[in-house]
């Protein structure tokens, strides 16, 4: 939920002066029809395709000023003035287009900002956004106004325009719309006056006059409603934002007093627990002492067995775990590649202090396993005789190669 106030304040600024800005370097400001020399204006001559676009911008007004009174709960007045102001508008003949033409340039009503507004209007009606305000409207309507609470006790915040604020960009472009609005109104005023001054000359522009006067009068309306809906909404969230602060100041009180009611009745648990506890604890002291008393004896000869249970087998252990650490080593540096360092106590015979006879064996047991599990070790025979013979020769570092060759064959 969004508590953004200043940056909204200055957001109209913002669009007020991009507006007036746009208002002021308009072309009908710096145009004005030529003065007759006896007083009357000049009759401009229009085509009818500008005369027909001018009344395509207007309508194309009309359509956005009722886009964004589809913003508020309920447009429907709105929306049938609006119709009638359409259809206003499409019945202006060629002479009431043309005096209203005098002021009002084509080109001065900005199309492209004015549909990026409509599409931003667009955008938002068809968003998650947009759909849950229509709904959350019509179940407020339903419901005559009445919101269910999220939780028991917690405020209900019922803004006049529903219980979601519009968006910046919905708003900007809400302004937008309307500072067209009222361009469009101030040029044909312009327009107006001008056949005062001018009698006879052009179109009858007081129908032209009062449409745009009637436009302007809706657009202004809707617009001051959506400011108003979003004043309202951050009123409303303020408001029961600080009704909520005031439920939980209650709450809080309340808690206090039932901690201090529930901390006497803990106290007074808990002075009859500690002294039924210390008396059963001096009873149980008594047996717990008695019963190891009894046992220590018992324990202290099961000790006693054990420790030469362990010691016995303790050295065998400690052996095999040996053997089979070795075992497993001398096997992963059977398995390493042939161009890989072997480890040199590896390539050296027992009679050197080496392990190059436990090297054969593991090679020739290896070769064993593989032969009684059904499976083939291929030229691994071939490698062991061939690493023998090395091995006789005192070819060891040859012999260890070989014997690297035949595990590896027989391991495949």
């Amino acid at each position: 939920m969004k508590m953004i106030v200043f940056p909204r304040c200055l957001l109209g600024v913002i669009a007020l002066a991009a507006m007036a800005n746009f208002a002021t370097s308009s072309p009908v400001y710096a145009r004005m029809p030529a003065l007759r020399s006896n007083g009357a204006q000049s009759q401009a001559e229009y085509s009818p395709e500008e005369l027909e676009l001018l009344r395509a911008k207007l309508l194309s007004l009309v359509d956005a000023v009722k886009e964004m009174a589809d913003l508020l709960p309920d447009g429907s007045k709105d929306a049938e003035k609006l119709e009638k102001t359409r259809k206003h508008f499409e019945q202006l003949s060629a002479k009431e287009l043309a005096g209203l033409r005098k002021a009002i340039d084509p080109s001065t009503i900005d199309s492209e900002r004015m549909s990026r507004a409509r599409q931003t209007l667009a955008d938002y009606k068809v968003s998650q956004l947009g759909i849950a305000q229509r709904i959350s409207r019509a179940r407020q309507n339903a419901a005559n106004g009445a919101l269910a609470p999220a939780s028991a006790g917690f405020p209900v915040a019922s803004p006049f325009c529903g219980p979601d604020r519009l968006g910046t960009e919905q708003i900007l472009a809400a302004d937008v719309i309307w500072f067209l609005a009222d361009l469009i109104r101030e040029e044909a005023q312009d327009a107006c006056k001008q056949e005062v001054v001018v009698a006879g000359e052009g179109g009858n522009t007081s129908l032209v006059c009062a449409v745009a006067d009637d436009i302007w009068v809706v657009a202004k309306s809707v617009n001051f409603g959506l400011h108003f809906c979003d004043d309202d909404f951050t009123g409303t969230i303020a408001d029961t934002s600080y009704a909520r602060l005031d439920h939980i100041h209650t709450d809080l009180e309340n808690s206090v007093a039932n901690d201090n009611a529930n901390t006497t009745r803990i106290m007074n648990n808990s002075n009859s627990n500690t002294a039924s506890i210390i008396s059963s604890a001096n009873s149980n002291t008594t047996t717990i002492t008695t019963n190891d008393n009894a046992n220590t004896a018992t324990i202290t000869a099961a000790i006693a067995n054990a420790v030469a249970t362990i010691t016995g087998s303790s050295s065998s252990t400690q052996t095999q775990l040996r053997d089979l650490i070795l075992h497993t080593q001398i096997e992963a540096d059977l398995a390493r590649d042939q161009g890989s360092v072997p480890v040199a106590l590896y390539e050296v015979p027992a009679s050197s202090g080496g392990l190059l006879d436990q090297v054969r064996a593991i090679v020739v047991q290896a070769i064993t396993n593989v032969q009684a599990a059904g499976g083939t070790v291929g030229t691994a025979q071939s490698f062991l005789t061939q690493g023998d013979a090395s091995k006789a020769a005192g070819q060891f570092k040859a012999a260890y190669d070989a014997y690297r060759k035949a595990y590896q064959m027989a391991a495949k």
